[in-house]
């Protein structure tokens, strides 16, 4: 039955064929073809739509699993996004302080070995230089609202911006480390690396308070919200006032590296863990831990870049998700830097590598000196880095 069928419906398409304009015979052609079917009792309806897609391939789209938002770079890169060159400006090798750079709308500092130089990053022209008398001055730096906060193992100093001049220079007779954030009511916590937490009047440079127990072990990350600070140790978590120094209680056993004030939460990044919680009770609200020891870690906006011995990362603060992750050839040596495209990272086999931010893909892979890469910032459309010999200016 079924081929009789069959022969009678080609014999009635012949005929279609002869009388029937071209259009319509292909929309006939459609149901005599499904009717055929349908008569050996093996049809299943595809009806094509304007695309040309049919149901059946919407199935199957739809069973094809969804992937993951986390991706993974090999370093390798199309041709279509290699097109990054760093091209040298301007270089200095008589700059002794460079072991940390630092830069916002008040300049750009550079700091180390006994000295800070502020320089101009388009052309690399010296703007002014303070010197001290120890060479073992390896000033870390807060911007605050009138001058350059800077501290080393015994002495926290303002500079003024515009020259350089000190305006005051505290004694610090306990704790080691460096300036870590500026907090409400003028004040600067210190103390990162030390035992000691203390906050400094950033206009008289007098010391406001020091608290000491129960830390008892050397301070790693601090933040501040509403009216609190938060201490990070080695061990664990402190909570206290920002303005006294007093009420300090407990609030977290997980020892962070860094802490981030994130919307309704706290978030804190430790060892090779991201935690986040509730500013309200302190209870975690969600954690991420598929990644190796964190080294560096660097927020922008919504996202965390988290730099390990191996991979850099990029952790998406709303979607709780690790959104890629792009392994890289050498150890991190100084950190890296994010603008608003680019991630820089400088190596410590003596190369410059850019990421794209968004995606994590290479972009530019270059090599500077045989020495370890200091650090690498961007700055004013300029790169600057050192390997601790010379400083280098570079346009992208």
């Amino acid at each position: 039955l079924c081929r009789f069928e069959g022969i009678r419906w080609l014999l009635t398409l012949s005929l279609l064929h002869v009388f029937i304009p071209p259009m319509r015979r292909r929309e006939l052609l459609s149901v005599a073809g499904a009717a055929t079917l349908m008569s050996s009792g093996c049809l299943r309806f595809t009806e094509p739509d304007s695309q040309g897609t049919t149901s059946s391939d919407i199935d199957s789209a739809e069973s094809t699993p969804t992937r993951s938002p986390e991706s993974t770079s090999n370093g390798q890169e199309d041709s279509s996004n290699t097109e990054l060159e760093l091209t040298t400006v301007w270089t200095r090798n008589d700059i002794l302080g460079k072991s940390e750079c630092v830069s916002n709308s008040n300049g750009t500092y550079l700091g180390g070995n006994g000295e800070v130089t502020r320089l101009d990053p388009t052309n690399g022209e010296m703007i002014w230089k303070f010197s001290t008398d120890s060479s073992g001055y390896e000033p870390k730096f807060v911007f605050a609202d009138t001058g350059l906060l800077t501290q080393d193992s015994t002495t926290i100093r303002k500079l003024k911006y515009s020259n350089g001049d000190e305006q005051f220079a505290t004694k610090i007779t306990s704790g080691t480390g460096s300036p870590i954030l500026q907090m409400p009511n003028q004040l600067l916590l210190c103390g990162l690396g030390g035992t000691v937490a203390r906050a400094v009047d950033v206009t008289s440079g007098n010391i406001a308070w020091e608290i000491e127990d129960p830390l008892q072990d050397p301070l790693s990350a601090a933040g501040a919200v509403s009216g609190n600070v938060f201490l990070g140790t080695t061990n664990n978590m402190y909570r206290c006032d920002a303005s006294s120094g007093k009420d300090v209680i407990q609030v977290s056993n997980l020892p962070p590296e860094a802490i981030h004030i994130y919307e309704n939460s706290l978030v804190l990044v430790g060892f090779a863990l991201v935690k986040s919680l509730s500013l309200n009770d302190y209870s975690e609200k969600w954690a991420i831990d598929r990644m190796a020891n964190i080294e560096h870690v660097q927020r922008i906006g919504n996202s965390l870049f988290i730099a390990t011995s191996t991979e850099l990362l990029r952790l998406d603060l709303q979607q709780q998700d690790i959104l890629w992750r792009s392994g890289i050839p050498a150890t991190i040596g100084g950190g890296f830097d994010v603008n608003e495209s680019i991630v820089w990272l400088g190596l410590m086999n003596g190369s410059i590598i850019a990421l794209d931010s968004e995606t994590g893909k290479e972009r530019l892979q270059k090599s500077i000196s045989d020495n370890s890469i200091r650090w690498v910032r961007s700055i004013d459309n300029k790169i600057l880095t050192t390997d601790g010999s010379t400083v280098y200016g570079f346009t992208p």
